[in-house]
């Protein structure tokens, strides 16, 4: 076994999957698992100087750790599993299992944990970090599909295929608690187009038009609640598609132009209403000026 041991009578034991209660052949699931740490005190070690034993953990992202649970070897080893931190006797004379059972949270996710002694002149030695394994939150846990290289998203997904051929990819996100399943299923039939772990991937053909509604299966780990969603694809031939790219052609076409007629007819209106307005200012000018001509000659006489 990989071993931390920093302290001399005291061996924590690395992690194994084994070890935990869970579904998962890789991570945990938070709230749901437990994770298990095993740790080997040999009181002959201390020549009875041992105060307490005690688990810390620390987040991945924070700097200090903190104490889960501290026992008193050996009177607090009445051997009780059923709690998140117990000791058992070996058939080794003094050497106790200490061991940490507790219920797996996120936020320790990829943490450290280490075991820490506290001798009866107060002083503490601690043992080498060990890993806490990926802890997994299910809400956060993501897949991929893609028909013909465009990613759809599982709310919404919809496409349009061009042609007889429609490729698909269902892939499990990289950071998922394993094992990862996936299936594809006939909505109208119920059947599976495909099923596989962690990627699958197929290039299905189909003789002319057709519309699909494909049930996307995923399941992580044995036993967990499967998640589900719709997809809805229209395959079209490249025929019908030109067709209709033309017809819409034509469409834009003719919107375009009739903006453009619009716009020229506005321009035209405009500039005719300031015409007949820079005409109508000229007149009007023109009869002032005559008649201050007319008032000066009367002023003159």
């Amino acid at each position: 076994l990989d071993l931390a041991n920093a302290v001399n009578g005291v061996t924590l034991q690395k992690y194994t999957q084994q070890d935990s209660v869970t579904s998962c052949l890789e991570g945990l699931i938070t709230l749901q698992d437990r994770m298990v740490f095993r740790t080997l005190v040999d009181l002959t070690a201390f020549n009875n100087t041992l105060r307490s034993v005690s688990y810390e953990v620390k987040r991945l992202t924070r700097f200090y750790f903190k104490s889960v649970c501290f026992l008193k070897i050996p009177s607090m080893c009445n051997g009780y599993n059923n709690k998140e931190c117990y000791c058992q006797t070996t058939q080794t004379e003094n050497l106790y299992l200490f061991v940490l059972n507790a219920t797996a949270y996120d936020i320790y996710s990829r943490g450290f944990v280490k075991v820490s002694v506290m001798l009866k002149n107060l002083s503490i030695l601690s043992t080498d970090t060990i890993n806490i394994p990926p802890i997994y939150d299910p809400s956060y846990i993501w897949s991929s599909f893609s028909v013909n290289n465009v990613f759809l998203q599982e709310t919404k997904c919809r496409a349009m295929v061009s042609g007889t051929e429609v490729k698909i990819e269902y892939t499990c996100d990289i950071d998922w608690p394993s094992p990862c399943r996936l299936e594809i299923l006939d909505a109208s039939t119920n059947d599976t187009v495909l099923r596989g772990s962690n990627v699958i991937k197929s290039t299905k053909s189909f003789d002319g038009p057709t519309n699909l509604t494909w049930v996307l299966k995923k399941q992580y780990c044995h036993g967990t609640e499967e998640h589900t969603f719709h997809c809805f694809i229209l395959v079209e031939s490249r025929e019908e598609v030109m067709m209709r790219s033309t017809e819409l052609t034509i469409i834009y076409s003719v919107a375009i132009l009739f903006v453009l007629v619009l716009v020229v007819t506005l321009v035209s209106c405009l500039c005719w209403k300031k015409k007949i307005k820079r005409a109508s200012h000229r007149k009007e000018k023109s009869i002032n000026n005559e008649e201050e001509t007319e008032l000066n000659s009367f002023r003159g006489d």
